[in-house]
């Protein structure tokens, strides 16, 4: 029989809040049961992808608002870090 895993509480009362404090022996009963578990076949896989890609929809975090927003700065950090001088003005 697989060990139960203690449910985790949250680090702040913040319903927004997604960070979870977790021992490390829940952690390693989770990582137990998650390699003894049973195997997902690819179609499953995929639904589940599916499931949270429709979930991250619905909370409107799929597709981003602004999809080019912090282009510029993410194209300005890899200029510096690759060495490439900036284009002309």
């Amino acid at each position: 029989m697989p060990p139960t895993i203690p449910p985790a509480t949250p680090q702040s009362n913040k319903p927004s809040s997604v960070m979870l404090s977790i021992s490390k022996t829940s952690w390693e009963a989770l990582e137990q049961v998650w390699q003894n578990g049973p195997q997902t076949s690819f179609e499953q896989r995929l639904r589940l992808l599916d499931l949270m890609y429709k979930h991250a929809q619905t909370l409107g975090k799929i597709p981003p608002k602004d999809p080019l927003k912090g282009l510029e700065t993410a194209i300005r950090i890899s200029r510096i870090t690759n060495g490439v001088d900036q284009p002309p003005h």
